[in-house]
């Protein structure tokens, strides 16, 4: 999504936490690293929709449906990316969120498909090629939701990354003792 807002994470001043990550298996790591990243994203998620609910009217729920969290397959590489927001493909239909986060200009637009069908008064069809569109004022969700929780975002994944290292370090404390 162009113009996209990103939090970048790194564990700095945890080196204890840093070292046992790097013990770990690689894809023990990787599971490790999205858990964290997936619940410390919630907050986020929660927000969006929120701001969605208090700025819009929706018609039929897509774009606050299809607002969650997604995490990008980087394979041969140790590192993870989860992307918060609107999401498109399959079930998702977020499809139109830039247009309600960045608005839309006024001017005329041509219909790509021969015509636009309007109901007129009385229930009649009326076609036209051209309208004259009036635009549509921004009203942003996603960047107001990433700055309001930034740092529990950052907060919340520290601790999820040490959850989720106890509770490794006990599946495998578990299994030595069989």
């Amino acid at each position: 999504m162009p113009g996209a807002q990103a939090i970048d994470m790194k564990l700095e001043g945890a080196e204890q936490i840093q070292k046992l990550l790097q013990e770990l298996p690689p894809a023990l790591k990787k599971s490790v690293l999205i858990s964290a990243q997936k619940k410390a994203a919630k907050p986020v998620v929660q927000q969006m929709i929120r701001n969605l609910d208090s700025s819009t009217k929706s018609r039929s729920g897509n774009l606050k449906k299809s607002i969650g969290t997604k995490t990008l397959k980087d394979r041969g590489r140790e590192t993870t990316s989860t992307i918060t927001g609107p999401r498109v493909g399959g079930r998702f239909k977020g499809y139109h969120a830039h247009l309600i986060e960045h608005g839309t200009s006024a001017g005329e637009r041509t219909s790509k498909k021969g015509y636009f069908t309007f109901k007129g008064k009385g229930g009649k069809t009326i076609r036209v090629r051209m309208i004259d569109h009036p635009g549509t004022k921004a009203r942003p969700f996603a960047k107001p939701a990433i700055e309001s929780k930034k740092e529990e975002v950052v907060q919340a994944f520290s601790f999820e990354i040490g959850a989720a290292l106890n509770r490794v370090m006990k599946r495998t404390i578990k299994k030595a003792k069989r």
